[in-house]
């Protein structure tokens, strides 16, 4: 299996710089692609300082709220993946986050993996953290999850009991992202 790194990235450039010779050093031959996801008056300067250090260069195109793309990284990866990503040569990515310290080879603490695998860290079921957690205990997440569940319900049949994850170090396989990207409400 063809593992590739996404390296998600938008702000603080000597610590990118950083993390990105530590993911090299550890991981000499892994490809290593650029998902710049800050302010567009910043793009040239990260693109060309971290250049040297990536495989690929690739910033969000839209001018949104920084908490939007914070909000919606599902759809910031499927747009990298849409312009970027599919042409590239993977099987899978691993999503590294720039404040994400990797000090191993990335085989060395993964999980054994076959193409198509995808790993989730943290997952758990909802009923563990609904009481506390952002997306389910407050709004705006509150409104959004419920109407998120309803049209899961509508679309698969009702859940009994719904998983969740946390977005750090997972990987995510190509299948994922092409069956991803048709999704006709993305934001929901």
């Amino acid at each position: 299996m063809r593992l590739a790194v996404v390296f998600w990235f938008y702000r603080d450039l000597a610590l990118c710089q950083n993390r990105l010779r530590l993911i090299r050093r550890h991981n000499p031959g892994v490809a290593i692609y650029g998902l710049y996801g800050g302010p567009p008056e910043h793009v040239a300067t990260f693109a060309r300082t971290l250049a040297p250090l990536l495989d690929d260069f690739w910033a969000y195109p839209e001018d949104v709220d920084p908490s939007w793309k914070w909000r919606n990284g599902d759809l910031v990866l499927t747009r990298w993946f849409v312009d970027r990503g599919e042409g590239l040569a993977w099987d899978a990515v691993f999503v590294a986050q720039w404040d994400m310290v990797l000090t191993a080879t990335l085989s060395r603490w993964l999980p054994p993996m076959q193409p198509g695998d995808m790993l989730l860290s943290g997952l758990r079921p909802i009923s563990e953290v609904e009481r506390w957690w952002q997306w389910t205990s407050r709004e705006p997440g509150f409104s959004e999850y419920r109407e998120f569940m309803a049209q899961v319900s509508s679309r698969v049949g009702r859940v009994a009991d719904p998983k969740c994850c946390q977005s750090i170090g997972m990987v995510i396989p190509r299948r994922f992202f092409e069956c991803y990207r048709d999704i006709d409400e993305p934001e929901l």
